[in-house]
């Protein structure tokens, strides 16, 4: 039975595909430790477990986004699907942790197949307010990614130890690609058929769109603010300020509720015709506002969680605002390259993640808790500043 676009469970399995990477991470965060008893890994190889993941994530998504438009989105998502499904259960079989580690980079370019697609299905079915609403509840979907995943991976820790996890890992690939292999049509437009794969010409066609550039700018400046935070976080609060790992699981899960309720909110906007640009305005003020009077309070020396928490909580509400919005913008004037967008989209996020996290490594050791309110407040301006360059074109034409 195929999904209808307009339904409940369409969003919920679009939402789905995008929320691999932040589940996939967030899941094995757990068992890092077994892997030292259970496989003889070192604490840098336990987290090359994260990272080498997000390595395999990040490039191949600026290939797979572009054979989609050129082949189709079924076939690249069933080709991710099945390859991330198989490294789930290499993971879950390895004996030695250069088994783990090689799995999990094969695993990271199987979820990069279906994440990056989910955008350009929206582009496909819907454009203008509609899809606007559709990426927004998207975003909500992926938001719950990082609630749950930390919970569900102590769960199947303590069911199965690791593999357990990594298991789990699989029966969720397996379950999203029985749903796309019946469920899903395709949505890749026809008159897209045929058409050359010619990775420079496509590219060039979106990079030489300036609004198109401004808003990826924007959306990963954006998401390079919060991960500023997912990075510092654990520094600030369970070093500086002492909080308990329970403690710190709990707020993680309500930051991810920001993103959510802002998601939801600009969903609800969108409903009732207010125009893009008033919330993305207004998250990328806000943040930058933020962010800047958190930096303040902490140079003052006012460290305490009831004055952090609530400027952290606005900047994960912005972002729920910023980046449906954002991803709107880069998608809605190239409809003849929705999957080379989309991948533009995921990968510059990806890599401002990684920036962002060289920069709390270069400004915690010399700054304390003020450095990680302070890139996100540099962050936040550069999304702001991309924002109106990428608006100026507008206003020139």
């Amino acid at each position: 039975m195929r999904l209808s676009p307009q339904s409940i469970a369409f969003t919920v399995l679009l939402g789905a595909l995008a929320a691999l990477p932040p589940l996939s991470i967030d899941m094995g965060l757990p068992a890092l430790p077994l892997l030292g008893t259970a496989l003889g890994a070192t604490a840098s190889q336990q987290t090359l477990t994260l990272s080498l993941f997000l390595i395999g994530f990040a490039g191949p998504q600026l290939l797979l986004g572009p054979l989609s438009d050129r082949i189709g989105r079924r076939p690249v998502l069933l080709g991710g699907l099945t390859l991330y499904l198989l490294a789930g259960v290499a993971c879950t079989m390895a004996r030695s942790i250069d088994a783990l580690l090689t799995a999990r980079i094969v695993q990271g370019v199987g979820a990069a197949g279906a994440t990056t697609l989910a955008l350009a299905i929206v582009r496909d079915q819907f454009h203008g307010p509609q899809a606007r609403i559709k990426i927004s509840t998207i975003t909500m979907v992926f938001s719950v990614a990082p609630i749950i995943a930390p919970t569900l991976g102590s769960i199947m820790v303590g069911i199965g130890g690791w593999q357990g996890l990594y298991g789990l890992l699989a029966l969720c690939g397996a379950t999203l690609l029985v749903i796309v292999y019946f469920g899903l049509e395709e949505t890749r437009p026809a008159a897209l058929a045929g058409m050359r794969l010619d990775l420079a010409g496509r590219y060039g066609v979106v990079l030489r769109h300036r609004r198109c550039v401004g808003y990826v700018l924007t959306t990963a400046l954006n998401f390079g603010g919060l991960f500023a935070f997912v990075a510092g976080s654990p520094l600030v609060l369970m070093g500086d300020l002492r909080m308990s790992m329970t403690e710190f699981s709990v707020l993680f899960a309500v930051t991810s509720l920001g993103i959510l309720a802002g998601s939801w909110f600009n969903g609800w906007l969108a409903a009732r015709d207010v125009d893009t640009q008033s919330p993305l305005g207004w998250g990328l003020w806000m943040s930058l506002g933020a962010a800047v009077i958190a930096s303040l309070m902490l140079a003052a020396g006012l460290l305490a969680l009831v004055s952090l928490v609530p400027f952290i909580l606005v900047t994960s509400f912005c972002r729920g605002l910023v980046s449906p919005n954002a991803a709107h913008a880069v998608l809605e004037p190239v409809p003849a390259h929705a999957g080379v967008a989309s991948a533009l989209i995921g990968c510059s996020q990806t890599t401002m993640g990684a920036v962002s996290g060289a920069v709390i490594a270069l400004l915690y050791p010399a700054l304390g808790p003020v450095g990680m309110t302070l890139a996100m407040a540099m962050f936040a301006a550069g999304a702001l500043a991309a924002w109106r360059w990428a608006e100026a074109e507008v206003s020139v034409v």
